[in-house]
Protein backbone atom coordinates (compact mmCIF):
# COMPACT_ATOMS: atom_id res chain seq x y z
CA UNK A 1 0.00 0.00 0.00
CA UNK A 2 1.61 3.27 -1.23
CA UNK A 3 0.16 6.51 -0.28
CA UNK A 4 1.25 10.37 -0.94
CA UNK A 5 -0.15 13.19 0.61
CA UNK A 6 0.10 17.11 -1.64
CA UNK A 7 -0.21 19.81 0.42
CA UNK A 8 0.46 23.34 -0.84
CA UNK A 9 0.59 26.72 0.58
CA UNK A 10 -0.15 27.62 4.07
CA UNK A 11 -3.54 26.35 3.34
CA UNK A 12 -5.51 23.53 4.58
CA UNK A 13 -5.72 22.23 0.91
CA UNK A 14 -4.40 18.52 -0.08
CA UNK A 15 -4.20 15.99 -2.17
CA UNK A 16 -4.00 12.43 -0.95
CA UNK A 17 -3.55 9.53 -3.41
CA UNK A 18 -3.46 5.78 -2.09
CA UNK A 19 -2.55 2.70 -4.01
CA UNK A 20 -3.47 -0.74 -3.04
CA UNK A 21 -2.88 -3.84 -5.75
CA UNK A 22 -4.68 -2.14 -8.93
CA UNK A 23 -6.65 0.16 -6.68
CA UNK A 24 -6.20 3.96 -6.64
CA UNK A 25 -8.43 6.39 -4.15
CA UNK A 26 -8.07 9.78 -4.97
CA UNK A 27 -9.02 12.49 -1.68
CA UNK A 28 -9.01 16.26 -2.74
CA UNK A 29 -9.45 18.65 0.50
CA UNK A 30 -9.85 22.13 0.82
CA UNK A 31 -11.68 25.42 1.22
CA UNK A 32 -12.83 27.75 -0.90
CA UNK A 33 -10.37 27.12 -3.16
CA UNK A 34 -12.30 24.13 -5.00
CA UNK A 35 -15.66 25.57 -4.22
CA UNK A 36 -16.71 25.93 -7.99
CA UNK A 37 -14.85 23.12 -9.08
CA UNK A 38 -16.35 19.99 -11.25
CA UNK A 39 -14.24 17.47 -13.87
CA UNK A 40 -14.05 14.25 -13.72
CA UNK A 41 -13.82 13.92 -9.89
CA UNK A 42 -17.39 15.10 -9.83
CA UNK A 43 -18.32 18.60 -8.53
CA UNK A 44 -16.09 19.45 -5.32
CA UNK A 45 -18.52 18.95 -2.38
CA UNK A 46 -21.41 16.70 -3.36
CA UNK A 47 -19.72 14.40 -6.25
CA UNK A 48 -22.32 14.71 -8.53
CA UNK A 49 -21.45 14.01 -12.21
CA UNK A 50 -21.91 17.12 -14.19
CA UNK A 51 -21.19 17.61 -18.16
CA UNK A 52 -19.03 20.05 -18.76
CA UNK A 53 -22.08 23.00 -19.50
CA UNK A 54 -23.48 21.85 -15.39
CA UNK A 55 -25.97 19.49 -16.54
CA UNK A 56 -26.31 16.06 -14.67
CA UNK A 57 -25.24 12.76 -16.29
CA UNK A 58 -25.79 9.67 -15.41
CA UNK A 59 -23.85 8.10 -12.35
CA UNK A 60 -24.07 4.16 -14.50
CA UNK A 61 -22.80 5.49 -17.58
CA UNK A 62 -19.23 6.01 -16.29
CA UNK A 63 -18.37 5.28 -20.14
CA UNK A 64 -19.80 8.55 -21.32
CA UNK A 65 -19.28 10.50 -18.47
CA UNK A 66 -15.19 9.91 -19.06
CA UNK A 67 -15.52 11.03 -22.35
CA UNK A 68 -17.20 13.86 -21.47
CA UNK A 69 -14.31 15.28 -19.84
CA UNK A 70 -11.70 13.93 -22.16
CA UNK A 71 -8.82 16.69 -22.07
CA UNK A 72 -9.80 18.90 -25.61
CA UNK A 73 -7.13 21.55 -26.31
CA UNK A 74 -9.48 23.07 -29.08
CA UNK A 75 -12.17 23.81 -26.78
CA UNK A 76 -9.13 25.92 -24.52
CA UNK A 77 -8.44 22.76 -21.94
CA UNK A 78 -4.75 23.21 -20.70
CA UNK A 79 -2.70 20.62 -21.27
CA UNK A 80 -2.41 17.96 -18.14
CA UNK A 81 0.90 16.40 -18.75
CA UNK A 82 4.25 17.38 -20.52
CA UNK A 83 4.09 16.08 -23.70
CA UNK A 84 0.77 13.98 -25.84
CA UNK A 85 0.33 10.13 -25.12
CA UNK A 86 -2.40 8.10 -26.19
CA UNK A 87 -5.41 9.14 -28.04
CA UNK A 88 -5.52 12.61 -28.37
CA UNK A 89 -8.55 15.25 -29.16
CA UNK A 90 -9.93 15.96 -31.57
CA UNK A 91 -8.27 13.24 -33.84
CA UNK A 92 -9.35 9.81 -31.26
CA UNK A 93 -11.51 9.58 -28.30
CA UNK A 94 -10.31 7.58 -25.30
CA UNK A 95 -9.60 3.97 -25.67
CA UNK A 96 -12.09 2.05 -23.98
CA UNK A 97 -10.91 -1.04 -22.38
CA UNK A 98 -10.54 -4.58 -24.22
CA UNK A 99 -12.76 -6.58 -21.62
CA UNK A 100 -11.43 -9.63 -23.70
CA UNK A 101 -8.02 -8.45 -22.75
CA UNK A 102 -5.59 -11.37 -21.87
CA UNK A 103 -4.65 -9.58 -18.40
CA UNK A 104 -8.14 -9.60 -17.29
CA UNK A 105 -8.70 -13.20 -18.02
CA UNK A 106 -5.47 -14.12 -15.91
CA UNK A 107 -7.29 -11.63 -13.21
CA UNK A 108 -9.92 -13.89 -13.22
CA UNK A 109 -7.89 -17.10 -12.65
CA UNK A 110 -6.05 -15.43 -10.27
CA UNK A 111 -9.88 -14.30 -8.12
CA UNK A 112 -10.43 -18.25 -8.47
CA UNK A 113 -7.36 -19.52 -6.93
CA UNK A 114 -7.64 -16.31 -4.20
CA UNK A 115 -11.17 -18.29 -3.52
CA UNK A 116 -9.87 -21.75 -3.28
CA UNK A 117 -7.55 -20.95 -0.68
CA UNK A 118 -10.20 -18.70 1.63
CA UNK A 119 -13.30 -20.14 1.53
CA UNK A 120 -16.09 -17.00 1.39
CA UNK A 121 -17.11 -17.38 5.05
CA UNK A 122 -13.05 -17.02 6.65
CA UNK A 123 -12.63 -13.99 3.58
CA UNK A 124 -15.72 -12.56 5.62
CA UNK A 125 -14.52 -12.83 8.73
CA UNK A 126 -11.10 -11.33 8.05
CA UNK A 127 -13.04 -8.54 5.98
CA UNK A 128 -14.71 -6.95 8.98
CA UNK A 129 -11.75 -7.79 10.98
CA UNK A 130 -9.78 -5.26 8.69
CA UNK A 131 -12.68 -2.70 8.55
CA UNK A 132 -13.10 -2.46 12.04
CA UNK A 133 -13.45 0.78 13.41
CA UNK A 134 -14.21 2.22 9.97
CA UNK A 135 -16.98 4.70 9.00
CA UNK A 136 -18.12 3.25 6.13
CA UNK A 137 -17.39 -0.43 7.27
CA UNK A 138 -20.25 -2.04 4.87
CA UNK A 139 -18.71 0.09 1.97
CA UNK A 140 -15.21 -1.30 3.42
CA UNK A 141 -16.23 -5.23 3.60
CA UNK A 142 -18.32 -5.09 0.52
CA UNK A 143 -15.24 -3.81 -1.45
CA UNK A 144 -12.81 -6.65 0.26
CA UNK A 145 -15.36 -9.23 -0.35
CA UNK A 146 -15.52 -8.21 -4.30
CA UNK A 147 -11.54 -8.09 -4.88
CA UNK A 148 -10.18 -10.45 -2.56
CA UNK A 149 -7.82 -7.90 -1.58
CA UNK A 150 -7.60 -7.49 2.33
CA UNK A 151 -5.35 -4.24 2.00
CA UNK A 152 -8.25 -2.36 0.71
CA UNK A 153 -9.18 -1.77 4.52
CA UNK A 154 -5.89 0.72 4.94
CA UNK A 155 -7.60 3.04 2.22
CA UNK A 156 -10.92 3.45 4.51
CA UNK A 157 -8.78 4.37 7.97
Amino acid sequence: NKQYNIRWGSSDSSLNVSITGIFINVNVQGGNEFADSVGLMGEYGSGDMLDRQGNPMDPKDVNAFGMEWQVKPDEGDPMIFSYPEGPQWPDSRCAMPNWTDPKKKNRKKKDHAREQMVGHEELHSIAKMACAGVADFDLCVQDILMTGEIGLAETFH
